[in-house]
């Protein structure tokens, strides 16, 4: 469960497209100026929420755009909506086999930052250690 200030969720709602707000509020319960959200909600209305971060001019032609990599915040929650599916799952995790084949499709990935301080996916922000949870997969949809 996420835990967020009224206050906090006013001031992020600044910074994300209208309606964000409300949406955010919706999805949760409000007790004394907190509102409590699952963490998988929440970061699904970040997302759709999110500002557009186009730029100042407009092409003739559209670009297809790559999402930003996930925020510190994004992450950390990612991490515990992984961690919950993973706990009420029971701890399950692959063989080695297929974890060994899920790290090979991960390198191969031009999302795959490799030579970062810490080798993650630029997509949802997943380490060497998500390859062994049962419980989940690729974003991209490869593994």
């Amino acid at each position: 469960m996420v835990i967020r200030s009224l206050t906090f969720l006013r001031h992020e709602a600044g910074q994300h497209s209208a309606g964000y707000f409300e949406a955010v509020c919706a999805a949760g319960k409000i007790e004394s100026q907190e509102l409590f959200i699952d963490p998988v909600a929440y970061l699904a209305l970040r997302q759709k929420f999110a500002p557009k971060r186009i730029g100042a001019f407009v092409p003739a032609v559209p670009l297809v755009l790559s999402p930003a990599s996930p925020t510190l915040p994004e992450l950390a929650l990612n991490f515990l909506a992984a961690t919950a599916r993973w706990i009420t799952a029971g701890f399950p995790i692959v063989h080695r086999a297929q974890f060994d084949q899920r790290v090979a499709v991960c390198k191969t990935c031009p999302e795959w930052l490799g030579d970062a301080l810490v080798p993650r996916c630029r997509k949802c922000g997943c380490t060497a250690l998500k390859p062994w949870l049962a419980t989940e997969k690729c974003p991209l949809q490869k593994w």
